[in-house]
């Protein structure tokens, strides 16, 4: 792999994701966890279009779309709405990584993204923090085929840490926090 210009100022925006991502584990409101992400995002589809990491870069577009209409649902508490929106996602996360397919690994964003859509839609932010356990897993595997460094470490750094949390039982996720 080739370290050029444009790697370094890739990882940037990646370190600019995950300082925002890193804020979501922080806050125990819904509002302020989609604002947070959607930061994170708006660095994170920069870095995949650096990286011309298509399938990942489509499916955080999408991830801003969602946090968008979820944002505006949740001032609704419409849940027709809400559960429109969930099949239209859903069916979007399909659609995209049939797109974007071009071997086994384009596929990991999807499914990430559809464990996370699934999250975000609880109530409970227990259950939002133990579902990163497969997402960074996901993650993981994606960056190995798209060779990003950086994000292999830090990934599993965020696995390890929810691991770690979930097994001591620590108060992180043994308290029943409600978004």
């Amino acid at each position: 792999m080739k370290i050029s210009l444009i790697y370094i100022v890739s990882q940037i925006f990646f370190i600019l994701n995950y300082i925002f991502l890193l804020l979501t584990y922080r806050v125990k409101n819904k509002n302020k966890i989609l604002i947070y992400n959607t930061i994170s995002w708006i660095s994170e589809s920069i870095w995949f279009l650096l990286l011309w990491a298509l399938s990942g870069c489509f499916m955080i577009v999408l991830s801003l779309v969602r946090n968008v209409v979820f944002w505006y649902n949740d001032k609704r508490s419409n849940t027709i709405l809400q559960n429109i929106s969930f099949i239209i996602f859903v069916f979007s996360i399909v659609i995209s990584s049939i797109v974007t397919y071009d071997w086994l690994y384009t596929v990991l964003p999807g499914i990430s993204w559809f464990i996370y859509l699934y999250s975000i839609r609880q109530s409970d932010i227990k259950i939002y923090r133990i579902l990163w356990i497969p997402v960074a897993l996901c993650w993981i595997l994606y960056s190995i085929f798209i060779c990003s460094i950086i994000w292999i470490i830090w990934d599993s750094c965020i696995f390890i840490y929810i691991l770690y949390n979930l097994i001591s039982g620590r108060k992180y996720l043994k308290n029943k926090n409600h978004f």
